[in-house]
C-alpha cells in the first residue's frame, strides 16, 4: 500500500470513527428541541446523556487536526488521539444508553 493510499485510508477511518458522535449530536439536538417545546425529562438523565460529549468533542477536534497535519508525526499523533477519544466516547454512549434504559 502506497503512503498516499494509506493516508487516505486512515483519514477515512478517522471520519468513520466519528459516526457515533454524529448520532449522539443528532439526539442532543432532538432533546433540546423537545425541551424548548415543553417536554420535561429528569435532569439526571440529561446529565448522564451529556457525558459522552466529553470524549466526542475532543475526537472531532483531533479529526480536524489530523486533516490539517503536514508531517507524519503530527498525523500519527492525531490519529491515535482520534481513535482513543472515539472509542471512549462510544463506550460512554453505550454505558449512558444502558443506564438510561433502566437495565442498569
Amino acid at each position: 500500500m502506497s503512503t498516499e493510499t494509506g493516508t487516505h485510508f486512515r483519514r477515512a477511518l478517522a471520519r468513520a470513527a466519528l459516526m457515533p458522535a454524529v448520532g449522539w449530536a443528532v439526539v442532543v439536538v432532538v432533546l433540546l428541541g423537545a425541551a424548548f417545546r415543553g417536554a420535561s425529562a429528569p435532569l439526571l438523565n440529561l446529565a448522564i446523556f451529556a457525558i459522552p460529549g466529553l470524549a466526542f468533542v475532543p475526537a472531532t477536534y483531533f479529526v480536524i487536526r489530523l486533516h490539517r497535519a503536514t508531517n507524519q508525526a503530527d498525523f500519527d499523533r492525531a490519529m491515535r488521539r482520534v481513535l482513543v477519544s472515539a472509542a471512549v466516547g462510544l463506550a460512554l454512549l453505550i454505558g449512558a444508553g444502558y443506564t438510561l434504559s433502566g437495565l442498569g
